[in-house]
């Protein structure tokens, strides 16, 4: 997810710590993922990880009031449905 442009700096550098965000993977899944969002990459082969990657990214969007385009928001619910028993956080970042 790229940064908010409209956020002040202080919540940029906020935005940019948030332990969400800082999920340790192999350079491969790195690689793999790279700049994707959820239309084109979800996790793969692993159906507890990728319940958790939807929950933290639905969790940061929400926080940061981020947008949602309609084929995110299609791949977003799709996958969600795979995770009925997996709750989303939100934590304020005012």
């Amino acid at each position: 997810m790229c940064p908010p442009r409209n956020h002040p700096r202080l919540q940029l550098r906020s935005y940019l710590g948030d332990d969400r965000h800082l999920v340790a993977v192999s350079q491969r899944s790195n690689r793999q993922k790279s700049d994707q969002d959820v239309t084109t990459w979800i996790v793969p082969d692993n159906p507890a990880q990728r319940c958790r990657y939807l929950s933290d990214h639905v969790a940061v969007k929400l926080a940061w009031e981020l947008s949602v385009d309609p084929a995110e928001q299609a791949a977003m619910r799709s996958i969600a449905e795979e995770c009925p028993d997996t709750d989303v956080t939100v934590n304020s970042v005012s």
